[in-house]
């Protein structure tokens, strides 16, 4: 157990390390149009309306589960971060100044399940969790990627959020300590 527990400081100490990996996506805003009108994300994308002309919002319209308004965008932009739990979308919104003949959509890119069987096979050879999946979520964490080919595999105490030092510490102790294997996927 000591020996778990210290590739699990080891683990943080280069976690907290690690720069973020966040990608932002740049909505211009100028006289009367928003640049692009229409904006697909992955998630965990945030979405950065710019002004670069006049008086303008971004405000979303209520026709989905996300909300938000911006109030006058000035010097600084204006930010909102999409995520898995949000949906696909689409989120329409609009400027509040001018309504409706200055307005855009943002949808989620959302992939298919790929995960099949047991969690745990991180690096997609066909196989449950081994030392190479170990090898893998470690290069993925600590060294920048390559990311598993399916997130779902490197959610492996199934909290939604795949490679995790978390998930380090279950695949380790299901490796080398016999227990517990990953929940299935749904």
């Amino acid at each position: 157990m000591k020996w778990v527990s210290a590739i699990a400081a080891i683990v943080s100490l280069f976690l907290a390390a690690a720069p973020a990996n966040a990608t932002i996506r740049v909505v211009n805003v100028g006289n009367n149009f928003f640049n692009p009108i229409n904006l697909t994300v992955n998630p965990g994308d945030t979405v950065r309306w710019t002004r670069i002309a006049g008086v303008h919002t971004s405000t979303s319209t209520g026709a989905s589960t996300k909300d938000w308004n911006s109030g006058i965008i000035g010097s600084t932009p204006f930010d909102v971060q999409f995520v898995l739990a949000d949906g696909p979308g689409p989120f329409p919104y609009l400027c509040s100044v001018h309504g409706v003949s200055m307005s855009g959509s943002i949808s989620i890119n959302i992939p298919p399940p790929c995960c099949v069987g047991n969690r745990g096979d991180i690096n997609d050879d066909g196989n449950d969790a081994t030392i190479l999946d170990l090898n893998y979520l470690v290069n993925d964490i600590f060294r920048g990627g390559p990311p598993s080919p399916c997130p779902e595999e490197a959610d492996l105490n199934n909290d939604s959020s795949p490679s995790t030092i978390l998930d380090l510490n279950f695949l380790v102790n299901d490796i080398f300590r016999g227990g517990p294997s990953a929940p299935a996927c749904p």
